[in-house]
């Protein structure tokens, strides 16, 4: 019974380990693409600044 009640924190501590970890990779993602469309926009004003 005390090592059934052990594993389950060891494996409730690696489910929270795992959770932060994607968690991190979604917020990442999601700063790469807030990045990527900035960089298109300023690429984009900057082109109609050459145009003109």
């Amino acid at each position: 019974m005390k090592l059934d009640s052990k594993r389950r924190s060891i494996q409730s501590k690696y489910r929270e380990k795992i959770n932060v970890k994607k968690a991190k990779r979604q917020h990442s993602a999601e700063a790469l693409f807030v990045l990527a469309f900035f960089i298109l926009l300023g690429f984009l004003v900057f082109q109609n600044y050459i145009d003109w």
